[in-house]
């Protein structure tokens, strides 16, 4: 039986009211979300691969939750009753004037190893996760640079032609690590 680390999963309860972009099928441009329109928990996902993988440790990206804290408190009571997700990439957004009381709040979680906020712009609005270009944003580096300090990682999701300013960030925060 092969042995895996997953380092990129997504574990939702929709009880908790924090995945309203789940609770209804929809349409999006890569096609309908239905498939994955309900609860997706531990148990769907360590059984996936019976027999054939164990999986070994997951680390739990955050999924668009409506409240970033309370995804990561609901993410911690599960590894601490389970031992999943062994880590966990929170959300925050750097942009905000909150942003080092998040990261504060987020670090004080035994399991948080970073933080990721979707970074997709594109002139075309139909493929844009966001429509504010958060690199150009001065106050969203400033903040990005606070990462190192509570020693995050942080998971950068963009599109090619955003890798130049990508780039730039990288190089202004050398101790800060990205996961691309």
């Amino acid at each position: 039986m092969m042995k895996v680390v997953d380092p990129h999963v997504h574990l939702w309860d929709l009880s908790t009211g924090l995945y309203p972009g789940l609770e209804t099928p929809s349409e999006g441009f890569i096609g309908s979300n239905a498939p994955i329109a309900r609860s997706y928990g531990l148990d769907e996902l360590l059984g996936e691969g019976a027999g054939r993988i164990e999986i070994a440790k997951i680390v739990n990206v955050e999924a668009f939750p409506t409240d970033t804290l309370a995804e990561t408190r609901y993410l911690q009571a599960l590894a601490d009753r389970t031992g999943y997700p062994q880590g966990i990439v929170a959300g925050a957004d750097l942009s905000r004037s909150d942003a080092e009381d998040k990261l504060v709040a987020q670090a004080a979680f035994a399991n948080v190893r970073g933080i990721r906020q979707v970074l997709n712009t594109h002139q075309n609005a139909l493929y844009a996760y966001t429509s504010k270009d958060y690199m150009a944003d001065p106050a969203w580096r400033a903040n990005f640079a606070l990462l190192a300090r509570y020693g995050l990682s942080f998971d950068m999701q963009l599109y090619p032609h955003q890798m130049p300013v990508a780039a730039a960030v990288a190089a202004e925060n050398p101790d800060v690590s990205i996961v691309v």
